[in-house]
């Protein structure tokens, strides 16, 4: 049974909790983190009573947050990542997941909801760890998960699996994919001309809808301004609409404009659209035209987290 839990002599532990807020407690600041690649070292001195021992750690890695496949867990993140005082004056955080989160999309609960005219700033780090984010739910008010990028936004070793997206024109439908022209999946748009988003080991796959004729963004914000790097990136996008073809002045592009800078490596995608703004990556209509073309795939199959099935990259957590 912990007693106290001490750092550099403050005590930060609250009887009868089961989890101690290092935030909250008031003993820690953030100049005493360290972000690295296992989570935030903690430098300070940390102690642990028991009633039976004490003690005393170092090499301590702790989190922003980490995320597991339960209601409450998913509920979080999506309060976390979405437009609130909190989120937005909270420093750069180091963000895992413990495994494969699916989200229920008829909870109004589990809905991202960043609004363009207050879009947080990520500048932190996601790492998926291999796992994968299925049936992630988008409000109609929503202008992304993650809102703006940075100067130093990390996106890595992650699966972002079937997009949801509450429908902004026609018939009212969570399962049906549509989205306005200045508002994107994963990122709203640029903070300013020196913001830089990497991604690192991601898969995104999209089905997608026409529910009107307008355009529409997929992967990416208006992003007008600043960076993406992306390295071992595989974006699939998917035509569901009933008569199979894109409506009239409508195009669905994995970058809105053509005017962010972009640097490729090893990244590919496939999008039917009839118009492509801004592909971060080789560009191809359709999987047989990827087929055909037969890129050089070898960084995906020598990888852990992706295989190549049939001639494109997949997640490997996402394989039954």
């Amino acid at each position: 049974e912990i007693s106290s839990v001490k750092y550099n002599g403050n005590e930060i532990y609250t009887p009868g909790e089961t989890v101690t807020n290092f935030a909250d407690s008031g003993a820690i600041n953030t100049a005493d983190f360290v972000y690295g690649e296992d989570g935030i070292s903690l430098t300070g001195n940390l102690v642990v009573t028991t009633n039976t021992k004490i003690y005393e750690l170092t090499n301590v890695n702790v989190y922003a947050d980490a995320y597991e496949n339960t209601t409450a867990s998913r509920e979080r993140m999506a309060l976390e990542f979405s437009n609130n005082a909190t989120a937005k004056a909270r420093e750069a955080g180091y963000y895992i997941l413990l495994e494969n989160l699916v989200f229920d999309t008829t909870n109004p609960l589990e809905v991202f909801a960043n609004t363009e005219a207050d879009c947080r700033v990520f500048n932190d780090t996601f790492d998926g760890r291999g796992y994968a984010m299925t049936n992630t739910m988008i409000a109609n008010t929503s202008y992304s998960i993650f809102g703006d990028w940075g100067e130093n936004a990390v996106i890595k070793n992650i699966a972002f699996n079937n997009f949801y997206l509450a429908k902004l024109y026609g018939t009212s439908s969570i399962t049906t994919l549509t989205r306005q022209a200045t508002r994107g999946l994963l990122f709203y748009d640029a903070e300013t001309t020196e913001s830089v988003l990497t991604l690192d080991n991601v898969y995104v796959y999209v089905e997608y809808e026409i529910g009107a004729s307008y355009s529409s963004t997929i992967a990416f914000g208006t992003e007008n301004t600043g960076s993406i790097t992306s390295n071992n990136l595989f974006i699939h996008i998917v035509d569901k609409t009933t008569n199979g073809t894109i409506g009239v002045g409508t195009y669905h592009s994995t970058v809105y404009t053509g005017t962010v800078s972009r640097t490729a490596t090893n990244s590919y995608v496939v999008n039917p659209s009839a118009k492509d703004n801004g592909p971060l990556g080789t560009l191809y209509k359709s999987v047989d035209e990827m087929k055909t073309a037969s890129p050089n795939l070898t960084v995906f199959e020598d990888s852990d987290m992706w295989a190549v099935v049939d001639g494109i990259p997949v997640w490997n957590s996402l394989q039954a």
